[in-house]
């Protein structure tokens, strides 16, 4: 099981772990985590003995110290998981916190799909959409590409405006086992706020790991770039496109509740982004929902079209107001 993990500091101002957790309530598991460092070096650490449903942490800076690596803001690279169990038995997270800028990164898990029941090996070009914002006025953005192949492999970058037109391009080649970084220098010059990227290379879906994110020291301001493979061409039907649907919860706005315990003074503003990721039109509307009392309300927004490789910024606030909240 692979996974992606980026690093990117100045002296020792920020501190990379691993979290373990254990979802199996009946058996303890041997987890050990591998480390795979940008040049292609591989350093397998101690096994982890995760009890059952129990969490365990990694100190990944502990780790390298110990393995007499020294520090360096060049360092990046990415971990494997290994452990011997029918499926994938982990919840797992890998945090980046640099405590003197205020910005944190958390990566996720992915487990390969040749690892999955009925997966089938199926080289070939592979397509991966993401898409970018700049909620500060002096974010920029990075992206990671780690090989977990045995051959090298050479990405395309393509990154677009809202409009879906190229603001730059590039070629990346990646060392077999190895990992390279990517400073996307055209989000803090765009003319616009929002839009995408792709990334394209030849060989198996899941021969490159790919991470990103957002940041702006100056403001403490952090946040991960969400990146996906392109939907399947669905097949032909008689009738319209049937109607897809997809949802955010949890969105808090104005002053925070005491009982939430930030700081005095927190306000939040939220915000929420769509990039249509096909050569077609996407007509889109949004629905506003909101508990009053016990009772769900919901108030339909005025329809609109998302143009091919666009993307939109919608205003959730004037939405909010419009809908009378």
């Amino acid at each position: 099981r692979h996974t992606r993990y980026w690093r990117d500091w100045s002296s020792d101002v920020c501190s990379s772990d691993l979290y373990l957790k254990n979802i199996v309530e009946t058996s303890s598991i041997s987890v050990t985590p591998v480390l795979h460092l940008g040049n292609g070096s591989i350093y397998k650490l101690a096994a982890v003995q995760l009890e059952p449903a129990g969490i365990a942490k990694v100190d990944i800076n502990s780790a390298l110290e110990t393995l007499g690596i020294a520090n360096s803001s060049s360092l990046s690279g990415w971990i494997e998981l290994q452990y011997n169990w029918a499926w994938a038995p982990l919840c797992a997270y890998i945090r980046d916190l640099d405590t003197t800028h205020s910005v944190v990164f958390t990566f996720g898990f992915d487990t390969p799909e040749s690892l999955l029941p009925g997966a089938q090996h199926k080289a070939g070009s592979q397509v991966t959409e993401g898409m970018w914002w700049r909620q500060e006025s002096h974010v920029s953005g990075f992206l990671a590409l780690a090989n977990t192949t045995s051959r090298p492999i050479t990405a395309g970058v393509d990154v677009s405006d809202n409009r879906g037109s190229v603001l730059g391009s590039y070629r990346i080649k990646v060392s077999p086992q190895g990992m390279e970084t990517l400073d996307i220098r055209e989000i803090e010059s765009a003319s616009t706020g929002e839009g995408g990227i792709r990334i394209t290379y030849t060989g198996e879906p899941d021969g490159l790991l790919i991470a990103g994110g957002l940041r702006d020291p100056g403001v403490g301001y952090s946040a991960n770039l969400p990146f996906a493979p392109p939907p399947h061409p669905m097949p032909p039907m008689a009738h319209a496109t049937p109607l897809q649907g997809m949802a955010e919860v949890g969105v808090m706005t104005g002053a925070s509740d005491p009982w939430m315990h930030f700081p005095a003074g927190t306000i939040f503003t939220p915000y929420s982004l769509l990039r249509n990721v096909t050569s077609a039109p996407i007509s889109v509307t949004p629905t506003m929902w909101w508990m009053q009392g016990n009772a769900p309300k919901s108030f339909d927004l005025p329809q609109f079209t998302l143009a091919p490789y666009a993307t939109r910024s919608l205003d959730v606030p004037s939405l909010l107001a419009a809908a009378g909240l």
